[in-house]
């Protein structure tokens, strides 16, 4: 058994700091969500002081497990992930920056 985690790196937010809940992370990698201070996240992160700052997606540009892991997951917390990409090891990303490899 395997396990995906998102990582982030926000000026001002100490690691382990910032919650994102399914729903959020599949808006995200949808395009739907493109801030850091979208009332969204926002509304996870009361006492935080979220910038107003451009989350730039990164990803698995290859066919993976760990693609299929995180897509698999985003498919099962948001619906229209879902619908519009669903699971695998490769999809059609709508967002992010591709790289190969881990």
């Amino acid at each position: 058994i395997g396990g995906v985690i998102p990582v982030v790196n926000i000026p001002g937010i100490k690691p382990g700091e910032l919650k994102l809940n399914g729903q959020v992370l599949g808006d995200i990698y949808l395009g739907k969500i493109t801030k850091w201070n979208d009332p969204a996240i926002k509304a996870l992160n009361a006492s935080l002081a979220l910038p107003d700052a451009a989350i730039a997606p990164v990803r698995r540009a290859d066919g993976s497990g760990t693609s299929f892991l995180f897509t698999n997951y985003l498919s099962k917390v948001n619906a229209e992930w879902k619908s519009k990409v669903g699971e695998g090891t490769a999809v059609n990303w709508p967002t992010g920056a591709g790289g190969k490899g881990n």
